[in-house]
């Protein structure tokens, strides 16, 4: 079960962006979305994704990336495991690596990385 927030009036931007000739949320020129969601299961990343809240309260599970070229140059994406007790949440990846390894593990509470493509692998730079 997955449950997100987004606001209310983001519709009434997409119709001003895509008149502006912007492509997507990440092109916005100063501006910077954080659309968070909470996951309690396998997820794969989403396009508007910014923070993702995993719970593995109930099992451990993965955060799937989507590839490194779909994300070339974009914002970075930030895991969290929110979850106490041994359940741990995996971040892999669809195409590349992450930081030379194909996945990297949250073992403990409020663990979280954050990630950014280079084209071709994903990178953490941050990390705590």
């Amino acid at each position: 079960m997955t449950s997100s927030y987004l606001p209310e009036d983001v519709a009434e931007y997409i119709g001003v962006w895509a008149d502006a000739g912007l492509r997507s949320f990440d092109t916005m020129p100063g501006w910077l979305p954080w659309f968070a969601i909470a996951v309690t299961a396998a997820y794969t990343v989403q396009t508007l994704d910014r923070v993702i809240l995993a719970d593995a309260t109930a099992g451990a599970f993965t955060v799937t990336l989507p590839t490194a070229v779909d994300r070339n140059g974009q914002q970075p994406i930030t895991i969290k495991r929110v979850n106490s007790g041994a359940n741990a949440v995996t971040i892999g990846s669809t195409s590349g690596t992450i930081d030379g390894s194909a996945t990297v593990s949250l073992a403990s509470q409020y663990s979280c990385k954050t990630v950014i493509s280079d084209g071709t692998n994903w990178h953490i730079v941050m990390s705590f």
